[in-house]
């Protein structure tokens, strides 16, 4: 088998590529975007579409300009660092009508770790991107989507702490 990348795939790659590179370059803080496609593929091109728009546009995008799919994407973008130890805690997404909720939290390991002991850290420069099929809707224009951080506050834990 060949790691070579089949002509079939090539556009969504290229379009990945692009993508990733646009969203490195710029320091993009987070943010979030609803695309349309019938497919990953078409979710992709999409996205990198809508990337290289100068204005983003109120109502999603397709891969391109003839594509009347009614399928629609959620796009996510975190961040670009390091790819171990993992960086956040992603929840399962939320969507109530037309309304869309992504939610996650930084992860800091399962518990806090004693001073002195730390976590092994690559130095790659890695995306943190998602893309969450949202189904079929007919009417677009009225979808709305959120990003929401969840902070952590420890109120407890076990065994209680010295005061």
């Amino acid at each position: 088998m060949s790691n070579e990348i089949s002509p079939r795939n090539r556009p969504k790659s290229n379009a990945f590529n692009s993508l990733n590179k646009t969203l490195r370059e710029r320091r993009s803080p987070p943010f979030l975007a609803i695309v349309r496609g019938e497919n990953i593929k078409e979710a992709v091109l999409a996205t990198a579409r809508f990337i290289e728009l100068k204005e983003p546009p109120g109502k999603p995008v397709g891969p391109d300009d003839k594509s009347i799919s009614k399928k629609h994407w959620l796009f996510v973008h975190i961040a670009h660092t390091g790819s171990s130890p993992p960086q956040w805690l992603i929840y399962p997404p939320t969507v109530f009508g037309t309304k869309v909720r992504f939610t996650y939290t930084r992860f800091d390991g399962w518990f806090t770790l004693d001073p002195g002991e730390g976590w092994d850290v690559t130095a790659d420069d890695h995306a943190y991107f998602y893309w969450v099929p949202l189904g079929p809707f007919e009417d677009s224009d009225q979808l709305r989507a959120e990003m929401v951080e969840f902070c952590k506050l420890v109120k407890a834990s076990y065994p209680a702490g010295k005061r």
